[in-house]
């Protein structure tokens, strides 16, 4: 069975919170996070080894 695939839009604590969850499951995981700023997003991302990226549209 595949993994649901999340993609989090905004790098804030309700993210982070959101992230933690996910990573408890072996059904789903966090592929990337989009933030409107980059260097929020690259922080974010840094710590839970995905891609972050800094506009919505891209994402």
């Amino acid at each position: 069975m595949s993994k649901i695939r999340f993609g989090i839009m905004g790098a804030g604590a309700i993210a982070e919170h959101f992230a933690r969850a996910v990573k408890l499951t072996d059904t789903a995981e966090t592929v990337a996070v989009a933030s409107k700023t980059i260097e929020k997003a690259e922080s974010f991302a840094l710590k839970n080894n995905i891609p972050a990226f800094a506009a919505m549209k891209v994402f």
